[in-house]
């Protein structure tokens, strides 16, 4: 199954300082939306929460949280 995670203009801006991700994953960010099998956004997940982790930003999870919301929510 394929999911579409649409993203804000922030969040794709967001996203787009750390190209790497997507890459590592296999997902793609068509448009405005992060695209990708089940697999390929757990491994998103997992380096955004990695992400998060390490930088300690508040800003950073306001971008980032939704997005690890709505892929839990794509597959659950």
């Amino acid at each position: 199954m394929i999911a579409r995670i649409p993203l804000s203009g922030k969040q794709l801006a967001t996203m787009n300082l750390r190209p790497d991700i997507c890459k590592k994953s296999g997902a793609q960010i068509i448009k405005k939306e992060l695209i990708g099998g089940e697999a390929q956004l757990a491994v998103v997940k997992k380096e955004l929460q990695a992400w998060l982790k390490s930088s300690g930003e508040v800003t950073l999870e306001m971008e980032l949280g939704p997005i690890i919301e709505q892929i839990d929510q794509a597959f659950s």
